[in-house]
Parts: structure tokens; sequence; C-alpha cells
């Protein structure tokens, strides 16, 4: 799915979850900025990823089109 990015560069209008090593960001990415930014710290990748999840499936067009297989 072209609205996601998992530890790639970002683009306008996707979902991103960035691992720097010490930090993992949760965000929208859009016009170049980061929307609504979560910042976990490296030992919390289990809430990272879990709030990810959870806050990527809310989103209707995306859950609409995913066909349940995370490639």
């Amino acid at each position: 799915m072209g609205a996601l990015r998992i530890n790639e560069t970002p683009s306008d209008n996707t979902y991103c979850i960035l691992n720097h090593g010490d930090v993992i960001e949760t965000f929208y990415f859009e016009r170049g900025g980061k929307f609504e930014l979560k910042v976990f710290a490296k030992d919390a990748t289990a809430m990272a990823i879990a709030h990810f999840e959870e806050w990527v499936l809310s989103d209707q067009t995306i859950r609409k089109n995913w066909d349940g297989v995370v490639r």
C-alpha cells in the first residue's frame, strides 16, 4: 500500500513509522510536515507498533482497501 512507509523515506500523504535507533516515531506526513507525531522510547517498540497498527487501521479508506496481508 502506497499510503504507508515503514522505515522508509516519507512521501506526501503517508502514515509513517520510523526507527531512529534511540526513538521510534509515528506520524502522518504531508507537505513536508509531520502531523500527529508520537515519539516512543526504543524499549517501547511493541507499544509503538501496536499504536501504528491501530491508528492506520482506524482510517476507513485504508481498512476498506486492505487485503489483510502485511507485506
